[in-house]
């Protein structure tokens, strides 16, 4: 519970930064000749910021009770939903099939990024945490 604790304030922090100095926080990776385009596209990038921070403080503790548990079957499965199937599957849906372009792919990797938080949710109430693997 406490490294959900820690990763969800730290990613409420960086939401703040992220949606009240955009300008600061995106002229990081740009250099003085493309800073209005990256800024351009910053605007539509915020939300999506936003989602990558939060799956990713979600993802920390399901991918902790899952590894520590030992069911490296749960924990192979999660990897390959993740990693592959959601993360190319909704980035393609978003980018390609709905027509969202590149914000479509970033959607779909930030969404994709929950994959383990709803896992590990199942896992938990389901109690299998609990039972000693073979």
């Amino acid at each position: 519970m406490r490294v959900f604790a820690i990763s969800a304030i730290i990613s409420v922090i960086l939401s703040v930064v992220l949606c009240f100095f955009p300008e600061a926080v995106f002229s990081i990776f740009s250099n003085g000749k493309d800073r209005a385009a990256v800024l351009s596209i910053a605007a539509g990038y915020i939300p999506i910021g936003v989602l990558m921070f939060f799956g990713s403080a979600f993802r920390s503790p399901a991918n902790a009770l899952i590894n520590g548990s030992g069911n490296y079957k749960i924990n192979f499965a999660t990897a390959i939903f993740d990693g592959i199937i959601l993360r190319i599957g909704l980035s393609y849906l978003f980018g390609k099939i709905l027509g969202g372009g590149y914000l479509g792919f970033f959607l779909g990797d930030a969404l994709a990024g929950f994959t383990p938080f709803w896992i590990g949710i199942v896992f938990y109430l389901s109690g299998k945490w609990k039972t000693k693997v073979k």
